[in-house]
């Protein structure tokens, strides 16, 4: 299944029910073939799950003239931290109906191995492409990589001791104030 990479989340907490903690990494994501989503929801059916649960989870939304479907959908560590926003995502996706009543979507993994079948990064938009600042100046030159981080380097190890201020006593604030 196809889909186009709108956000990624972590979400972090405490389980109320077991009290173990939990970090889940996801994707939200959209598509937008109407069979796709015809499948889906027939699928989910099949597995006992009402329209309510179904529209709760992914349900039609027009924008601009165009039809899309967005749920959000978890992987593993690995793909998270390789894909990006925007980028398009072509992976079997498991959609099961848990014991809670929500639905879950989630890249299938196979003998260790997310299936992830092709991943095209995004593409800058001619929006996102600065070439210059609006100043009378000219902007300055970056500066080359390892320059910049040895200047990180040097800058983030420095530290400067503060030796602590004595606590005056009621007395002495009074006798030292100027009115």
């Amino acid at each position: 299944m196809k889909v186009t990479i709108l956000k990624k989340t972590i979400k972090e907490g405490v389980s109320p029910r077991t009290g173990n903690e939990y970090k889940i990494r996801g994707l939200f994501v959209k598509f937008t073939d109407s069979k796709i989503y015809d499948k889906i929801v027939s699928k989910l059916k099949k597995d006992g799950a009402s329209i309510d649960q179904i529209e709760r989870f992914c349900k039609p939304n027009e924008y601009k003239g165009e039809v899309n479907y967005a749920f959000g959908l978890n992987c593993s560590k690995f793909t998270f931290e390789r894909v990006q926003s925007f980028g398009e995502l072509d992976a079997l996706i498991d959609f099961k109906l848990n014991d809670s009543g929500f639905i879950n979507a989630k890249i299938a993994i196979k003998d260790r191995v997310e299936q992830v079948l092709e991943y095209i990064e995004p593409t800058e938009s001619a929006e996102e492409v600065v070439e210059g600042w609006a100043t009378k100046t000219k902007a300055p030159t970056p500066a080359s990589k390892s320059e910049s981080e040895s200047d990180l380097e040097t800058e983030s190890t420095k530290t400067e001791v503060i030796p602590p201020m004595p606590i005056p006593t009621p007395g002495e604030v009074e006798d030292e104030l100027p009115f």
